[in-house]
């Protein structure tokens, strides 16, 4: 059963004709992956740096005299 609009525009295209031709190469692939996990590497990184921080600063807080 195909869904039709008024301007004759299908309302609810099929899965097929959505679908992009695989053609990365394995470089590519390759490429992406290590700068996803270069980006994952880092923030992961910084945000540690970043809790020691804040934890630093919240025992320091409580340790100075009022």
């Amino acid at each position: 059963m195909k869904s039709v609009t008024h301007s004759g525009v299908d309302a609810i295209p099929s899965p097929e004709s959505n679908t992009m031709p695989y053609n990365n190469s394995a470089l590519e692939t390759l490429a992406a992956f290590a700068i996803t996990f270069a980006a994952g590497l880092l923030s992961s990184i910084a945000f540690g740096k970043h809790v020691d921080k804040v934890r630093r600063d919240a025992i320091d807080s409580v340790s100075r005299p009022a």
